[in-house]
């Protein structure tokens, strides 16, 4: 079986992804606090322009025509009537800073009333110009447009300002102009304020997923790390095992120099090898089926019966201990060819056989058996060991879970052999089936896509 360290384009898929999504919620987030600061600054201009439309269409436009628009109007009812009005509605209106009406002479814009106290720095007695008036300003005391301004500065600072037309009510010709002032700063603000809104609703989406592919780039480096552990562990056990493995089984050959007790501690040495050496092919076969990436499997032409002589080989001697006879049936054909890693296929083979083995009473048997079906070769395990409980046939596929029968019986398992076996034949295009009763026996179908023959020279 082939290992290589390189990348699956997958992973690389799901970066692009990542980032693709990364750059769509901050977009989101900006379009979105665009799209606010736009409709609340507009609706706080149209909540001013609404007002300032109001106070036009409230004052009684008779007694501001009677405005001259100098000292003289101080000291007039008319002036101090809508005066006082003005007061009260800047009283009453507290994100309204000035509230006044104007007037233009040879295209110089003038005040006609301040709300602001006489004795106030900021107040604009009766005529006094105000030159920082804008052209469009100056402009509407033609055109008889209401409008919003701003933000914009001058000698009292930053500010939005509406300004609405007050008309004589007999001729329509316009005699005066009101206008309200806001502070720019607090309108700038109640924008910026809405505006994070959506930037704060993006954030958590981001925050979310940045901290999902935090932990999933740190699970990548876990399982990186866990996988060239694994390896280099398996390499550095194995080669141990296989020649402790090969100076048993030389000496168990050599039946005739040995004692009856040298013989057998031999034979459980040869076995506890096996063992340990199945565990280590089970959970390097583990990290590489866990992957999903059939590129990592070879792909020759294996013939099944050849894999299936070589696995009673292998468990000739362990069989033996328990007096138990592997016997293959005559379904079996010639040949029977799948195109996948013949080392797999002959661990994942050797799982089953090994179980059925370990589960099985002394002086049973262990039947190895083939079927076609449809497009498939189907090699089948059939022992009359213990069973496995109905209930936990599908978990016993699953990883790291021994039947609850199996835990009480003196045998070595780790739990993972059927699911490391599922897993193979998956990555094979193939399946694999269990049918078991308790204290019956189990039966392993292993299924694989038929090849065609190999063609001969």
């Amino acid at each position: 079986m082939t290992y290589t360290k390189s990348r699956s384009p997958d992973s690389f898929s799901t970066q692009r992804s990542d980032i693709l999504l990364i750059i769509l919620i901050v977009a989101s987030g900006l379009i979105g606090s665009l799209l606010t600061a736009t409709t609340v600054n507009r609706r706080n201009q149209n909540f001013l322009l609404a007002r300032v439309d109001t106070i036009a269409t409230a004052l009684p436009a008779e007694d501001v025509a009677k405005l001259q628009g100098n000292e003289s109007d101080l000291t007039e009812e008319n002036y101090n009537k809508i005066k006082a009005k003005l007061a009260l509605i800047r009283k009453n209106n507290s994100d309204i800073r000035f509230v006044y009406l104007t007037s233009i002479k040879d295209s110089q814009v003038y005040f006609l009333v301040d709300s602001e106290d006489s004795a106030s720095k900021d107040y604009s007695p009766p005529g006094e110009t105000y030159p920082e008036a804008s052209p469009e300003f100056v402009n509407s005391f033609k055109d008889g447009d209401h409008f919003v301004e701003g933000p914009y500065r001058d000698r009292w600072g930053n500010w939005m300002s509406a300004i609405a037309p007050i008309r004589d009510p007999n001729t329509g010709q316009i005699i005066a102009m009101a206008g309200v002032d806001s502070s720019a700063l607090n309108n700038f603000l109640q924008v910026a304020l809405y505006a994070t809104i959506p930037l704060l609703l993006s954030a958590i989406p981001l925050v979310i997923l940045i901290r999902q592919i935090r932990i999933k780039k740190a699970e990548e480096e876990i399982q990186m790390l866990k996988r060239r552990f694994i390896s280099i562990a398996s390499h550095e056990l194995r080669s141990p095992l296989t020649g402790m493995i090969w100076g048993t089984q030389s000496l168990l050959g050599r039946t005739t120099e040995l004692n009856p007790a040298s013989k057998e501690l031999l034979s459980d040495m040869s076995v506890s090898a096996r063992s340990v050496m199945s565990t280590i092919n089970e959970i390097l076969d583990l990290s590489i089926f866990e992957e999903g990436n059939p590129d990592k499997l070879q792909h020759n032409q294996v013939d099944l019966v050849s894999i299936i002589t070589e696995v009673q080989k292998e468990f000739k001697l362990a069989s033996k201990v328990k007096d138990i006879v592997i016997k293959r049936d005559n379904s079996w054909p010639e040949h029977a060819y799948v195109i996948g890693d013949s080392g797999a296929i002959r661990r994942g083979m050797m799982n089953i056989v090994s179980n059925a083995i370990k589960y099985s009473p002394e002086t049973t048997q262990v039947t190895l058996g083939y079927q076609k079906n449809g497009d498939m070769h189907t090699m089948s395990v059939h022992d009359t060991g213990i069973g496995i409980p109905s209930s936990e046939i599908e978990k016993v596929t699953e990883g790291y879970y021994r039947a609850s029968n199996a835990t009480n019986i003196l045998a070595h398992g780790t739990g993972i052999g059927l699911w490391v076996t599922k897993l193979m034949l998956e990555q094979h295009k193939g399946r694999l089936v269990i049918e078991s009763q308790e204290n019956i026996g189990t039966t392993v179908y292993l299924s694989i896509p038929i090849a065609s023959k190999p063609t001969t020279a």
